[in-house]
């Protein structure tokens, strides 16, 4: 997967769906202790790293 393949593919995702991925991956950080964390080379869009990057992006986009 391109960068900008992997940026869209993020871009793509509607608000509701990041946030309720978010919330899921955050319960299951907290049941497994942080054993759920997903960070993989090359990266994909359901990394936990690459799915709370692209909220934190819309977030600051949103202040601005």
């Amino acid at each position: 997967m391109t960068e900008l393949q992997l940026k869209t593919d993020l871009a793509n995702i509607t608000d509701a769906e990041i946030i309720e991925q978010a919330k899921n991956m955050i319960c299951k950080l907290a049941e497994t202790g942080g054993g759920s964390l997903k960070m993989s080379v090359p990266p994909n869009k359901s990394d936990t790293d690459m799915l709370l990057m692209e909220i934190v992006n819309r977030y600051e986009n949103s202040i601005k």
